[in-house]
């Protein structure tokens, strides 16, 4: 392999060890279950390391790009000119692989967050940022790398390793925590987290009846993508356990507007406080129309225009109800209710991912892979 006489090879490693400690910083995070940096609940980058393309067979993405940033680096003392001839020529085509695998990652990654997740975590940026620069300098110096046909088959194998790894033995997209229980007391109040928040039952939104003998809770952004899919999932439940099995419907935008552990609004969750309150309007001004705004604001794939959903909630309650009810107290004080119980829980087991439900001794941050049959599991502990 013919090497340029302008390889930077110091410059390489300086940008190699950069990707490094991003990487390493992010899996060491990750792995202790705590937050990056400046990355509060609903920030671009809890978006995305929270999403299933931020595992890797299991593993956060992190740790393989760690291992190939720390493999690039040390392979550059092997592809100085005080090394053997065959072993630098070994070294050389390691690097060339490796910056092929890098650069294709990196365009995979950054295509994810762009049009899949759609927000983009500056961590990853950084490292890929850097790790590509890497992998330029050496294309550079080593020129075409697919002329030698052994490097070609690594690289297709390696990408093809890649963008298959999300499907292999993928974690949960959701958690389970142990929490003080939900109880409820014989004048239909539910309390939470031993009576920190006390919840009356027949003055909050519910789908299902009053008098059920269980009832859960389902904290929810209606700009929130998997709680949109969780609707339809909260529905069946209540009609698999018509009659037993109430479910309290909590408004709770990821917005800073409105809600102070959100540390910067990202742009799919812009109006969420806005949502919230002409949902708890339509439930203040006419409770037995709330279940027809839910099912019309949840069906979409995204959220109507907020215009839009502001013009049916005027047309199934009428106008003037609707603007009485906007300037209810009761409003404002049900949504700082609402992301209050979002910040003890987000305090206590700093994890901000939504939905959030309530079951008995649970607590559930995320959205259920398995849908009914997950939720059914933690409805057997509630359900007599």
């Amino acid at each position: 392999m013919r090497i340029a006489p302008t390889a930077n090879l110091a410059l390489i490693r300086v940008l190699a060890a950069i990707a490094a400690v991003v990487a390493s910083y992010m899996l060491v995070t990750s792995s202790q279950g705590g937050h990056v940096a400046g990355c509060g609940p609903a920030s671009g980058c809890e978006g995305v390391l929270a999403s299933r393309w931020a595992h890797w067979m299991g593993l956060p993405v992190s740790a393989p790009a760690l291992v190939l940033y720390v493999s690039l680096f040390a392979a550059t003392f092997w592809a100085t000119p005080r090394v053997p001839p065959a072993r630098r020529e070994k070294a050389w085509a390691f690097l060339s692989w490796a910056a092929c695998l890098i650069l294709a990652g990196a365009v995979w990654f950054l295509s994810l967050q762009l049009l899949v997740v759609r927000q983009l975590c500056p961590y990853c940026l950084a490292a890929h940022l850097a790790g590509a620069a890497a992998a330029v300098l050496i294309l550079r110096a080593t020129g075409n790398p697919f002329r030698h046909r052994s490097v070609l088959a690594a690289v297709a194998l390696g990408i093809a390793f890649l963008i298959a790894g999300p499907w292999i033995n993928r974690p949960a997209s959701h958690e389970v925590q142990s929490a003080s229980p939900a109880r409820l007391t014989p004048g239909r109040h539910l309390d939470i987290f031993n009576g920190l928040f006390r919840i009356n039952v027949d003055e909050v939104p519910l789908i299902g009846r009053r008098d059920a003998p269980a009832v859960m809770v389902s904290l929810l952004d209606y700009t929130c993508r998997h709680c949109r899919q969780m609707h339809g999932v909260l529905l069946a439940a209540e009609q698999a356990h018509r009659g037993q099995l109430a479910i309290v419907t909590l408004p709770m935008p990821l917005d800073a507007a409105c809600n102070k552990v959100i540390q910067q609004t990202a742009p799919p969750h812009v109006n969420a406080c806005q949502y919230a309150r002409l949902a708890l309007a339509v439930w203040r001004a006419d409770p037995s129309k709330m279940e027809r705004f839910n099912d019309w604001v949840f069906e979409p794939a995204e959220p109507p225009a907020f215009e839009g959903v502001t013009g049916y909630a005027a047309e199934i309650v009428g106008p003037e109800a609707l603007g009485r009810a906007m300037n209810d107290p009761w409003v404002e004080k049900q949504l700082a209710q609402d992301i209050a119980i979002y910040e003890a829980t987000f305090k206590r087991f700093g994890n901000g991912a939504m939905p959030q439900l309530i079951v008995g001794d649970n607590i559930v941050f995320g959205e259920l892979e398995n849908g009914m049959q997950d939720l059914e599991a933690l409805l057997a502990g509630v359900l007599k």
